[in-house]
Parts: C-alpha cells; structure tokens; sequence
C-alpha cells in the first residue's frame, strides 16, 4: 500500500510508553517498604510505652488535676514521689536506690547531674510531701520541672 507523501510529519510527537515493572521487582518494593513501615512502627511503639514516656504522661496529667484544683499540693508531691519510684523501678526513694548510675549520666547545656542534686532534689520533694500547710504552686511548678529533667537523664 503505498503511502502519502505528508503521514509521517506529525509523528515525532508520540511518546512510548513506559515499560511495566517486572514482577519480582514489584513484590520486592513492596516486602521493603512493609518492613520499613513495621520497624519505624516497632520503634515508635516502644519509644511511647517506655517508662520514661509512661512517667512524662503521668506528670502531665499529674500537673493538669492540679491545675484545675482537683488535688492539693502534698497529694500531688506524693503522687510525683510515685512516679519517679515507677519511672525509676525502685521500691522506695532515697539518695542512693532513687538514682543508681550518677556516674553515667551526661553533662547538658552546663548542668552537672550529680547525687548531690539528686539529694536536695528529695529533700524538697520530702518537704513538699510532708509538709504541715498545702505548698505552694511555684514549688510544685519547680518540683514537677526537676523532675522532667532527671527523666531525661534517665539511663
């Protein structure tokens, strides 16, 4: 069949289309990206259920009720007590069973972490959970703050 002199001018413009996917490499992108997918949600998972996340949420929670008057200020010192005990996995609080690794703990924004802190820091909590008065917010508002901070440098 012969053909006319002008058919083949506009043809120039006509892309090819892509080639498909071969099937194996298809199944392959698709197990990668499903293990991926499980391991990002692996570690998201055991990053919120540690127990520094666990304490963080409590002392949040913990802040909120008294904010909005729910409990006073030696309920919720002692409540922070409980949750440091659990964050920490001790029986009971004290200078030594509170906070076993000070030597391990890092040195931040030029804070040194040492027993010694971690002494006073019971000591005020101690006043504020035995005290005779309600305590003051400031003071909770203080004790909740060093406590976020000694949960950070949990090992």
């Amino acid at each position: 069949m012969p053909q006319e002199p002008g058919a083949l001018t506009g043809i120039l413009d006509i892309e090819i289309p892509v080639a498909p996917l071969a099937t194996g490499e298809l199944w392959l992108a698709a197990i990668a990206a499903l293990l991926l997918l499980i391991g990002i949600l692996y570690f998201a998972w055991r990053r919120s259920s540690s127990p520094r996340a666990l304490a963080r949420r409590r002392l949040t929670a913990l802040q909120r009720r008294y904010r909005q008057q729910r409990i006073d200020g030696r309920r919720a010192a002692s409540e922070l007590a409980a949750i440091l005990r659990d964050a920490f996995g001790v029986p009971y609080l004290s200078a030594t069973a509170g906070f076993p690794s000070f030597r391990r703990m890092p040195v931040s924004r030029g804070h040194e972490f040492s027993e010694t802190r971690w002494r006073e820091f019971l000591t005020r909590l101690s006043t504020a959970r035995y005290a005779a008065q309600d305590i003051d917010p400031a003071q909770l508002d203080d004790l909740i703050k060093s406590a976020r901070e000694w949960l950070r440098r949990r090992p």
